[in-house]
């Protein structure tokens, strides 16, 4: 947290908040805000951009730790074609010198080399999810409940 505010300091147009994102974050979007969700992890994450979506007010949400393989990917990709994610090549050959102050940070199996993009991906996941006229948002929220419940039936 001390390092995030460090960075943050200065920007005037940044706010950094404490507290339940789940409850937060509907309550203060103001139209035209772009929301990164960097917790809650997992199917709570995908509700609340599918929630903010929803309501009309956040154009853009960016969804932490949604790597290859994992469910919440795997929802996205299958619900959500629109979905653009940071650790495709493409998105990566652009954005990974915006990384070189975190470097250490990522493990070195998820650097950027001089080849490109890792196999295993690169870096730490992130998926950008477009606001898209006529989506129907709320549908798509239920959907992530049934299909997190699912899973979480599968692994008791």
């Amino acid at each position: 947290m001390a390092v995030a505010a460090e960075r943050l300091h200065g920007r005037d147009n940044v706010q950094q908040l404490f507290g339940d994102a789940t409850r937060l974050l509907p309550e203060i979007a103001q139209p035209g805000d772009v929301v990164l969700i960097d917790g809650p992890k997992g199917y709570r994450g995908l509700r609340l951009a599918l929630r903010l979506l929803a309501e009309g007010n956040t154009p853009l949400v960016f969804v932490h730790d949604t790597a290859a393989g994992s469910q919440e990917r795997g929802y996205l990709s299958k619900r959500m074609p629109e979905a653009i994610y940071s650790d495709l090549p493409a998105f990566a050959q652009v954005a990974h010198v915006l990384d070189q102050g975190a470097w250490d940070e990522l493990p070195e199996a998820h650097r950027w080399t001089s080849a490109g993009a890792p196999l295993d991906g690169y870096g730490f996941s992130l998926a950008c999810l477009p606001h898209m006229a006529g989506r129907h948002y709320q549908l798509l929220r239920l959907q992530a409940v049934l299909d997190g419940l699912r899973h979480r039936l599968l692994k008791a």
